[in-house]
């Protein structure tokens, strides 16, 4: 059974009266309810869970949780952040509001990826250690199951059209569907699948696969293969913008676009060196591009196909977020532990936070 720390006391909307070290998060709260804008929750290999206020271009206090940290995700009703604390082979529940840590839960070897059902019920953490997803209840805070499936599992996605989560598994070269319904599905793809994304209507799943630069199409909820294209060499990872893929190539510096469902080439274009993470802003209009080789941040018009800007951020970015009122992009900088803050729409950045080091997640509440 998991750890269950504190009541979760965002339930019954109230806040008791914090002790002194929690007075920054008093603050937080306060902000709040005066009607700031979106928080960012960014996550760290040194231990450190910090939490920001773009407007306020500052930090506004920090979870020190002393083990080496990775993804995380927040439930879409916004209570709960998820992290997987990969140096403890557990999992943090942690309270949005309140900013403690609700329960520990215990996983497998080396938790890495979250992902959290769209009614807010259950969490999954991929244990790439152990070969392993592990599902939790996030109404009891607790662990429900233990899944076995592929080799080194990296990225899960919850398909809500069909109550499936499927799982890339990098080792294994396969796709794992799981269901509570049917035992898990093994779907054989290309080589060393990475990313998982689910189509809006819910009928694909797109996966990149590393080892053999292309994307493959799964049917849902059956898993047949619908297609596959080649892309560029190492597609890193993807992102679905309304009618579109996309696949940053992070071998060749290039971003592929591909028409849905069908995955007919719209263009390719050239970013910056090592391109990983794709982030949208809400309207899926504008894609931002985070170049790890470059420290740089391209940009992209997606109606247009065309790179519009180029930004300078910090040193090897890695992940990032845009927040949901469109205004800010918040991008990590893994090597020297900071985040960009760069306001939007003019693309500059406004002012760079230390974060520690090996920054992992970045991500906008709900």
């Amino acid at each position: 059974m998991g750890e269950r720390l504190v009541d979760d006391e965002e339930v019954a909307g109230s806040i008791p009266a914090p002790p002194t070290w929690l007075i920054p998060l008093v603050g937080l709260f306060i902000g709040a309810v005066a009607g700031q804008s979106q928080k960012v929750w960014v996550t760290s290999k040194e231990g450190l869970i910090t939490v920001l206020y773009p407007d306020q271009q500052r930090i506004v206090c920090q979870i020190k949780v002393g083990s080496p940290l990775h993804r995380a995700a927040f439930s879409p009703d916004g209570r709960y952040f998820v992290v997987a604390d990969e140096g403890a082979d557990r999992c943090l529940i942690v309270g949005a509001r309140s900013g403690k840590i609700l329960a520990h839960i215990p996983t497998g070897k080396s938790p890495g990826n979250v992902a959290v059902a769209s009614d807010s019920s259950k969490a999954w953490v991929t244990c790439a250690g152990d070969a392993a997803v592990v599902e939790i209840d996030l109404i009891g805070l607790q662990p429900l199951s233990r899944i076995p499936v592929g080799s080194v599992p990296m990225i899960p996605a919850f398909s809500p059209h069909h109550r499936q989560l499927l799982i890339a598994c990098q080792g294994s070269d396969s796709v794992f569907l799981v269901s509570d319904s049917h035992p898990p599905l093994s779907v054989p793809v290309g080589k060393a699948p990475y990313d998982v994304v689910i189509s809006p209507d819910g009928n694909y799943a797109f996966v990149n696969c590393r080892g053999s630069d292309e994307v493959v199409a799964v049917r849902l909820p059956d898993g047949t293969l619908a297609r596959r294209v080649g892309v560029g060499k190492r597609p890193w990872l993807l992102a679905l913008a309304r009618d579109k893929l996309i696949s940053t190539n992070f071998d060749d510096g290039t971003v592929t676009i591909l028409t849905l469902p069908d995955l007919k080439l719209i263009g390719t274009l050239p970013v910056g060196r090592q391109p990983r993470m794709p982030v949208l802003t809400p309207d899926g209009r504008l894609l931002f591009v985070l170049n790890a080789g470059s420290n740089d941040v391209t940009v992209i018009d997606l109606d247009k196909t065309l790179v519009i800007k180029t930004i300078p951020v910090g040193s090897r970015p890695h992940r990032g977020c845009v927040t949901k009122d469109g205004r800010w992009l918040i991008v990590g900088n893994q090597d020297e532990g900071t985040v960009s803050l760069v306001r939007l729409p003019e693309g500059k950045e406004k002012r760079r936070l230390f974060v520690e080091k090996g920054v992992m997640a970045v991500e906008g509440e709900p």
